[in-house]
Parts: structure tokens; C-alpha cells; sequence
């Protein structure tokens, strides 16, 4: 499950709580108390950075992995990207981004664009232990159709795992999506 908001209208830095109640009361909800709405400066944080120096680099470098590790090892579900994942070969999956959320750069001299992700998947035994992880950087063209963007991610698991994570976050935009896959 999870929550989009509509109401542009209110105070973007105004905390917005998030109360979930159950309909049958042996279930719980894992969920955020709340959260602060998206504001213009969240668009585009690698663009909202200073100069190019080793300092920011690092911190960027930081914040990525800061986002992969929470959206990886969480059951919350992330919407901001619209992410499919299939079985493709024996150590292989494919990753699928489709619909809004996909940051496309501006055009270039020959008038491409493209998306830059980073994928991560992560495996999980029956105690929900993380058992490993693989991720990576990868571009995909932007495709004539508007179809969304395609991505191959091998994967050799260990262990035994019962589910997997996988993750795509934007590079432009911060989006993040999720899958889980159950074995």
C-alpha cells in the first residue's frame, strides 16, 4: 500500500502525520508517523549543490548511499518510480521503470535524453536478515514510444533466501521506487 498526496495547497515545510487504522485488529501496519511534503529544492539535489568539489562529491556519494540502504532494507513501499522486476536468466533479473517519477536530462546537441538510475537488490532469509546485496549505475536512452526504461541487474544469491528488495533511484530527480519478489 501505499500514499500519494493530492493537496498541493498547504504549507510545503508543515509536517504531515500519517495514521493507518485496521480494519481487523490482529493486523498492524508498518508505516512512517508522517513526513514533510516535496518542495522545489527536492527536485533536483544534485543540481542544488555547490561546485564540483571532493567535498560535495562525497557528499553526495553519502546521500545515495543513504537512500539505497533505507529504501533496501525497509518493507515500507516506495511509489516514486513505478518499478516491475522479472526473473530473466539463472543470475539475472530485469527491472522495468515506467510512468511518472522518470527524470529524463535535458536534451543534447543531437537531441537525446536519457535516465540515470542506480538498481540495488537485496535477498532476505525467512528471519528477514539480510543475507546480500548487488547495485550499480546504469543509463538508459530515452525510448521514442515514452515506454519507460529497461535495465538488466545480475544477481547471484546466497544463503537461503525467501524475498528480494530491488530499488531504482533517479539520479536526476531522487525518485525512488521498490519491488519485492518472493521465492
Amino acid at each position: 500500500m501505499s500514499y500519494t498526496p493530492t493537496n498541493a495547497k498547504e504549507v510545503a515545510v508543515k509536517f504531515r502525520s500519517i495514521k493507518i487504522v485496521m480494519a481487523d485488529k490482529n493486523l498492524r501496519a508498518l508505516t512512517r508517523d508522517g513526513y514533510y511534503p516535496e518542495t522545489a529544492a527536492d527536485l533536483n539535489p544534485v543540481a542544488a549543490t555547490q561546485p564540483n568539489t571532493k567535498a560535495n562529491q562525497k557528499l553526495i556519494k553519502s546521500n545515495l548511499e543513504l537512500d539505497i540502504s533505507g529504501a533496501l532494507t525497509t518493507q515500507i513501499s516506495y511509489n516514486g518510480l513505478d518499478v516491475k522486476a522479472d526473473k530473466s536468466g539463472a543470475d539475472e533479473y530485469t527491472l522495468t521503470v515506467t510512468g511518472n517519477g522518470v527524470g529524463w536530462t535535458d536534451p543534447g546537441p543531437n537531441g537525446e535524453q536519457h535516465e540515470e538510475v542506480t538498481l540495488a537488490a537485496g535477498w532476505y532469509d525467512a528471519k528477514n536478515k539480510l543475507l546480500g546485496h548487488v547495485a550499480r549505475e546504469q543509463v538508459c536512452p530515452r525510448p521514442e514510444t515514452n515506454g519507460g526504461c529497461t535495465y538488466k541487474l545480475p544477481v547471484t544469491l546466497t544463503g537461503k533466501p525467501v524475498r528480494m528488495r530491488f530499488v531504482v533511484r533517479d539520479a536526476l530527480n531522487g525518485h525512488i521506487g521498490t519491488v519485492d519478489v518472493k521465492f
